[in-house]
């Protein structure tokens, strides 16, 4: 299909129906899919904290986290790199 206008031709094709996902279903990504299989997602940075949520049971305590449920806790940026290099940390934001 061409469509011709003042700033010159545009080309557009058209996708086969079947490419298209169908109202209200949700197809999961590539990204859905390595969120799910990350050890730690980190869910924001705020000032000094770094905001975790854990995958898998993982068991942190001391000066400088701070527990906010089970799997979710903030921790200063010395101990988030720390875990960085024991775990799999996604971003989530």
């Amino acid at each position: 299909m061409k469509k011709t206008n003042a700033y010159g031709t545009a080309i557009g094709y058209l996708v086969p129906k079947t490419e298209f996902q169908p109202k209200g279903e949700y197809k999961t990504t590539e990204l859905d899919s390595q969120k799910g299989s990350a050890d730690i997602l980190l869910q924001s940075i705020d000032g000094d904290y770094y905001t975790l949520k854990f995958n898998k049971d993982i068991d942190i305590k001391g000066r400088g986290v701070k527990c906010y449920d089970g799997n979710v806790v903030a921790v200063t940026e010395r101990i988030y790199n720390n875990l960085r290099t024991k775990y799999n940390v996604v971003c989530d934001f």
